[in-house]
This record gives C-alpha cells, sequence and structure tokens, in this order.
C-alpha cells in the first residue's frame, strides 16, 4: 500500500528548514538549530542567512532554509 500525500501548512517552520539541510546532506546541530530558529522571527529574520553560510552551508541552500523557516 503506498503512503497517501498531504498537502503542507501554507505556513513553513523552524522544523521544515533544518530537514531541507537534512535533505540536502548537511548535520544539523546547535547553530542549524539557532540559524533556523531565527528565519522565522520578525526581529531576528536577517540572522538566519549569515550563520548558516559561516558554518558551511551553500548559499543557494541557506537562501531556501531560511525561506523555510
Amino acid at each position: 500500500m503506498a503512503p497517501v500525500a498531504t498537502a503542507a501548512p501554507a505556513q513553513a517552520s523552524q522544523f521544515d528548514c533544518q530537514q531541507y539541510l537534512l535533505d540536502v546532506g548537511y548535520k544539523v546541530g546547535a547553530k542549524t538549530r539557532q540559524a533556523c530558529s531565527y528565519g522565522g522571527s520578525v526581529t531576528h529574520a536577517g540572522l538566519c542567512y549569515p550563520i548558516l553560510v559561516s558554518i558551511g552551508v551553500k548559499s543557494l541552500h541557506a537562501t531556501t532554509a531560511c525561506r523555510l523557516s
């Protein structure tokens, strides 16, 4: 029996950011979790990308991950 596909919620989250990074081959540790938590914050959204890039995440992946958070 095949799994049933369901639609994802319209709102992205910190989990989506972390899961995306796992899916494209990165390890998710404390810095990654911190960056993803900032991505969804109105006051700290600009911190997500530089943190991810500083720990070795490629620019395209960091942009996508932060957009998802």
